[in-house]
């Protein structure tokens, strides 16, 4: 009854089955877009930020490749800027036609209101951000509050970055 072999070989039979966790890909894909006036941004804070962006807690959550960078200067001739522009319009409407979203970073004190208008900011997975000041026209702009002069690596960005990465994950 209770040694009998035929009960065990049964019991080892009916195993419950093995769950296999297909992993669901919950990465975010961005696009940064820096808006700029002086002649040179800041490569190596940009460089930081995505990397910092890249290692956010939970690892893997957001992502911005290299290739997905584009640096928009607004002190460049008004005809180079229009087409600059129409550039990164249409660099930006394939990516967010592909779900994708698209952070813009402002590192400018000129008036980039007809550059936001052009651009409609409001509309689609685009969120705006500055790391000092945001521009008071601006009313959905997160300010980081980073001196850019300070920072020297990646992890000078981890504190600020929670305000901007709750905005992005939530699109």
């Amino acid at each position: 009854m209770g040694n009998d072999p035929s009960k065990k070989a049964n019991k080892e039979k009916t195993a419950p089955p093995k769950i296999i966790h297909r992993g669901r890909n919950d990465t975010k894909h961005i696009r940064l877009l820096v808006v700029h006036e002086e002649s040179t941004p800041p490569v190596d804070v940009i460089d930081y930020f995505c990397d910092a962006v890249n290692a956010f807690k939970p690892q893997g959550s957001l992502e911005i490749k290299q290739r997905d960078v584009k640096v928009l200067q607004l002190a460049d001739s008004k005809s180079l800027l229009e087409s600059r522009l129409a550039e990164v319009k249409q660099w930006m409407s394939e990516w967010l036609k592909e779900s994708g979203i698209v952070l813009v970073c402002l590192l400018s004190s000129q008036e980039v209101q007809p550059f936001a208008d052009d651009i409609n900011l409001q509309g689609g997975k685009i969120v705006a951000f500055s790391f000092g000041k945001a521009p008071a026209n601006w009313r959905e702009c997160v300010s980081l509050n980073i001196d850019l002069k300070a920072v020297e690596s990646p992890r000078d960005f981890e504190g600020p970055l929670e305000e901007l990465v709750a905005s992005v994950k939530a699109e």
